[in-house]
């Protein structure tokens, strides 16, 4: 769509939206849009609706998905969109039944006001919760120990909800999971960055050589061999895939709420669900830790792990549920088999976090371009990225 075009679907959206609420007059102001580098599946957009008696104001954030005119073709941006719709209509809502029947909230993710599914119109309109205070990370530093906490005590209560379904409703849990297929697969096939991957395997088994770690380079090298983009497709067991997940966890999709006055989060939202699949809970939580933290971070990763399961355990038994069926000892497994997918991810991704905004290309050119192109951060890339390989080699390879 072009931009004129762009601009009328969204108001023909709102003007829905509007009659929906019981809202005939109103005023719509166009607030601006998020930043480049923040964003890289579509725009977003924020808008202010007042009613002609300013009683009453809605505070949206719209997005809306790049169109085949603005990226490769090729590339699932409306199936993306879809999912997160699917989310927001169906998974979520059930979800909150049952947090509410264990006297919880489903107090971690926005609400969704209106979706459009379709084909190159894909739009979701959802609540603006910068309107509320909360707010992003600062995607260039690695997260201090106090935010870490707090993602992984919501995380486990997220992981908790759907799991206590898979339990209590078997039924109901395949019925809304049955079409749950990894988009994240469809991506990495579509993108094909091969190359970027293969060449920054052998330097980081060359770094780790250089490290004095032989040891580690030989092991990753005899368990990779000479596919690495393999370790990236869900090769997730059937009967590990216990949850439904958010697939994405890196900082940009963390909103923090703070207390007054401090720099102490009090509360986390979960944002963009584009690539959410069922899969096992280990990759979320490996994906947060080694794209969203550093060395020191990493290396109480032993206390961490077990604030994610007191959480997810509380949480179960809120619901009636034990964790018969996913012990730590399960965890630590899980991790043990699927963290190495997310150490490879965060070959691409840290060097996402960590281009300045005046340095990230455009995701047209390609996903393979966009991670070989410079950076004023590279000895910090690196750094974080060798650090991850020798945390997962020396814990869990």
């Amino acid at each position: 769509m072009s931009s004129s075009d762009s601009f009328q679907h969204i108001k023909n959206l709102v003007q829905k939206l509007m009659l929906k609420e019981g809202i005939k007059e109103y005023d719509l102001e166009d607030k601006g849009r998020i930043g480049k580098g923040t964003n890289f599946l579509g725009d977003v957009l924020f808008f202010k609706v007042t009613t002609k008696d300013a009683k009453k104001v809605y505070n949206l954030i719209v997005k809306t998905a790049k169109t085949s005119d603005d990226i490769n073709g090729s590339l699932p941006i409306g199936l993306a969109y879809q999912r997160e719709s699917f989310m927001y209509r169906v998974i979520f809502p059930e979800m909150e039944r049952i947090l509410t029947a264990g006297n919880l909230k489903l107090d971690y993710v926005p609400r969704m006001y209106l979706a459009c599914d379709d084909v190159e119109k894909e739009t979701l309109i959802l609540e603006n919760l910068h309107h509320f205070g909360y707010r992003t990370w600062d995607r260039m530093k690695a997260m201090n120990m106090k935010h870490v906490v707090l993602v992984l005590e919501y995380l486990g209560r997220f992981h908790a909800t759907s799991l206590a379904m898979k339990l209590r409703e078997p039924a109901k849990f395949v019925e809304c999971t049955k079409d749950l297929n990894s988009i994240s697969d469809e991506f990495t096939k579509s993108s094909s960055p091969d190359m970027f991957f293969d060449h920054m395997f052998e330097h980081i088994c060359k770094l780790l050589r250089k490290s004095s770690r032989d040891d580690l380079a030989k092991k990753y090298e005899e368990k990779i061999g000479n596919d690495v983009r393999k370790m990236l497709l869900n090769n997730t067991s059937r009967e590990d895939k216990l949850v439904i997940s958010h697939g994405d966890l890196w900082s940009n999709n963390l909103l923090f709420q703070y207390n007054k006055n401090s720099n102490d989060p009090s509360a986390v939202c979960f944002i963009d669900f584009q690539i959410s699949t069922l899969d096992s809970p280990a990759k979320d939580l490996s994906f947060f830790l080694y794209t969203a933290c550093d060395k020191t971070i990493l290396d109480q990763s032993e206390s961490l792990m077990e604030t994610y399961y007191r959480s997810l355990s509380s949480t179960m038994e809120a619901l009636g549920c034990t964790c018969d069926c996913f012990t730590y000892k399960d965890l630590l497994e899980h991790f043990k088999k699927y963290g190495l997918c997310s150490v490879i991810s965060s070959i691409f991704f840290l060097k996402l976090t960590l281009f300045r905004v005046e340095e990230m290309p455009e995701f047209g050119e390609g996903l393979a371009n966009m991670a070989v192109s410079k950076m004023t951060n590279e000895n910090l890339y690196l750094s974080r990225i060798l650090d991850n390989f020798t945390h997962f080699g020396d814990n869990f390879l």
